[in-house]
C-alpha cells in the first residue's frame, strides 16, 4: 500500500502498519483514530481512483488531526494529496505545537479546487517571518499570516466539509532557493559609468554616496584592473585613524536578489605588499539588525555573519560575484559565491526580542579601518526583486 504520510524530518509511516492493535475496524473501514499519530474521526478505504491504493476518507462534519513525531522548527513545506468527492468546504489546518495557534491553512472550495479528482495542496510555512502561503499544485492561491514569530509546527488537522480522500502527506525543511531569471524583476542596476581617475576620490554615483575628502580612505572610479574599456569603483585604505567613510546607497528590499561583481588583487599599488583587503559589507534594516553579511579579510578568507556562522574563500586577482539571495518571509539572507550557495547556515534577519525585519533599507560598503591598509574593486551592482506569486 502507498504510504499516507512521509515525515521527511523524523519517520515514513505507511498504511501497511496498520494493525489490529492499534486500530479499530468498522464497517468503512479502519479507524485512524490512535494510529500513527491520528487521532479524531476518519478510516482507510480504497482509492476512489485506483483500488490497489488505500487512503484516509472523512465525511462531512469529521476531523482529524495528525500529530507530528518532532515538531518542526523553520520554515516547512507540507504537501497533502486530496480528493473532493463532492463539492465541499473542508480545511486542511497547520497549528503549532500548543495545538491551537494556527499556522497556515489551506481552504478546498468550488471557487479553488475541482471535484471528483485527486490534486495536491502545499502550505509554504515561514515561522521567523510570521507568514504562510498556499498553493494547489504549483499554482499560488494566497498567504496569510501567523500571530507570533518562531513557533514550531507540531500537528496537521483536516476539517471535511464533504466526502473527502487524503493520501501522501509530506512535511520537509524548506530552504529558500536562488529563484530563475523568470521570476527575477530587476529594480536597479549600475556598471559605473563617467570618466574615470586614479588620483580623484568621488563623492558619489548612481545613487551611492561617499566622503570624497577623507585621508584615510577613498573612493575611484578607475578603469576595470581586467578590462580597461570598463569601469569600476575602487576602495583604498591608507590609515586606521579617520572615519568609516563607508560606501552607502539608501534602498527597499523586500524579497530579493541583491548581486555585485568584485575584484581583490593579492598586492598592493606597490606590487609587492600583500593586499590584506578587510572588506566588510552589511545591510540596514528597518528593526536594525543590520547584518553584515560578508567580511573578506587577507587570502581571499570571507567570513558569512558577525559573529561568524560560515567561511569561505573568493578568488585572488580575478573578478567574482556575491549574490544575497533576501528573503523577508522566511528573515534570512543566503550567500553565494558566483552560483554555488556558500552559506549553510542563513544570515538571520529577526531580532533577539523576536521582531522580524519587514525590509532591508541600506547597504553599505568599506574597507574596515582596523588595518591601515587595503585595496578592494567592484563593478555591475544589480538590486533585483523577487515575483513570488508567479
Amino acid at each position: 500500500m502507498k504510504k499516507i504520510v512521509s515525515l521527511m524530518l523524523s519517520v515514513m509511516i505507511l498504511l501497511s502498519s496498520i494493525t489490529v492493535v492499534t486500530a479499530d475496524t468498522s464497517a468503512n473501514g479502519v479507524n485512524i483514530n490512535r494510529w500513527n499519530g491520528f487521532a479524531g474521526d476518519g478510516v482507510t478505504v480504497s482509492n476512489p481512483a485506483d483500488a490497489s491504493d488505500d487512503v484516509i476518507k472523512l465525511t462531512s462534519g469529521e476531523e482529524a488531526t495528525l500529530s507530528l513525531d518532532s515538531p518542526v522548527s523553520g520554515n516547512a513545506l507540507v504537501k497533502v494529496d486530496f480528493y473532493a468527492e463532492t463539492a465541499q468546504d473542508s480545511t486542511i489546518r497547520l497549528l503549532a505545537s500548543d495545538g491551537t495557534t494556527v499556522m497556515g491553512s489551506f481552504a478546498i472550495s468550488n471557487e479553488k479546487t475541482e471535484t471528483g479528482k485527486w490534486q495536491t495542496a502545499k502550505i509554504l510555512v515561514y515561522p521567523n517571518g510570521k507568514m504562510y502561503r498556499t498553493y494547489i499544485g504549483d499554482t499560488y492561491l494566497g498567504e496569510g499570516t501567523i500571530s507570533a514569530a518562531s513557533l514550531q509546527l507540531g500537528k496537521i488537522k483536516f476539517t471535511a466539509g464533504g466526502d473527502l480522500y487524503i493520501n501522501n502527506i509530506t512535511v520537509s525543511d524548506f530552504t529558500v532557493p536562488l529563484l530563475p531569471d523568470s521570476k527575477l524583476i530587476s529594480s536597479y542596476s549600475s556598471v559605473f559609468s563617467g570618466t574615470t581617475s586614479t588620483t580623484t576620490k568621488i563623492s558619489g554615483i548612481d545613487g551611492w554616496s561617499c566622503g570624497a575628502t577623507d585621508s584615510s580612505n577613498g573612493y575611484y572610479l578607475v578603469p576595470d584592473p581586467k578590462n580597461g574599456t570598463k569601469n569600476a569603483v575602487k576602495i583604498v585604505r591608507t590609515a586606521t585613524s579617520g572615519s568609516t567613510n563607508r560606501f552607502v546607497k539608501g534602498m527597499t528590499l523586500t524579497n530579493s536578489l541583491y548581486e555585485m561583481k568584485m575584484y581583490i588583487p593579492s598586492k598592493l599599488d606597490d606590487g609587492v605588499t600583500d593586499n590584506p583587503a578587510n572588506f566588510r559589507m552589511f545591510f540596514r534594516t528597518d528593526n536594525s539588525v543590520n547584518p553584515t553579511t560578508v567580511w573578506i579579510r587577507s587570502n581571499g578568507v570571507a567570513s558569512i555573519g558577525v559573529p561568524e556562522i560560515g567561511q569561505f574563500t573568493v578568488p585572488l586577482d580575478d573578478w567574482f560575484t556575491l549574490k544575497f539571495n533576501i528573503s523577508i518571509d522566511a528573515q534570512t539572507i543566503d550567500v553565494y559565491l558566483n552560483d554555488k550557495k556558500v552559506s549553510d547556515v542563513p544570515i538571520s534577519l529577526l531580532s533577539s526580542n523576536g521582531t522580524p525585519a519587514t525590509k532591508c533599507t541600506e547597504t553599505d560598503l568599506d574597507i574596515v579601518r582596523e588595518t591601515n591598509c587595503g585595496v578592494v574593486y567592484f563593478k555591475s551592482l544589480y538590486e533585483i526583486s523577487i515575483d513570488m506569486h508567479n
